[in-house]
């Protein structure tokens, strides 16, 4: 609705000064969440050891093996689906694992892939070369409807 509003107005100025302050705008949230991403690890290692702390050892033994079935099926998956399209595809396969490894360990630590979507987005248009209009509407694009991981995560949870 505020697109259509903004196309509306007559004045191409108004227009882009709106849109230099929502892009500026979305700049910078991008750079606070990757701030706060860089110290989630820290609240995550204090949860563990509080849990730890409450429940002992052993429930890093049950959750270790959910962890472990989890990771090995995801690893089938990106095998026997990922690799092939990509490989189809014609998409540098090294080159593209290379240039993710930082929003992957980020979307690691952290359990959700969501903290890592501006990094995912910085890299692949920085490093990869897409043009970000390609990035800005296929990586949200993919996080919402995309939920490949989550379904396997909810099928052993």
């Amino acid at each position: 609705m505020f697109a259509i509003g903004l196309c509306k107005v007559p004045s191409r100025n108004v227009r882009q000064a709106m849109i230099s302050f929502l892009h500026a705008l979305s700049e910078t949230m991008f750079k606070v969440t990757g701030l706060v991403m860089n110290y989630a690890p820290i609240g995550i290692g204090f949860s563990i050891a509080a849990t730890v702390g409450k429940n002992g050892l052993g429930v890093l033994v049950s959750l270790g093996k959910l962890v472990g079935v989890l990771y090995g099926t995801l690893a089938i998956f990106i095998i026997v689906v990922f690799v092939p399209i990509m490989l189809i595809s014609r998409v540098p396969v090294k080159k593209f694992f290379l240039t993710t490894w930082q929003p992957f360990l980020l979307a690691f630590t952290t359990a959700s892939s969501e903290s890592a979507l501006p990094k995912a987005m910085e890299c692949l248009e920085h490093k990869m070369g897409i043009p970000k209009k390609i990035v800005g509407f296929v990586i949200p694009t993919g996080y919402s409807f995309n939920l490949d991981g989550t379904s396997l995560y909810l099928s052993l949870a």
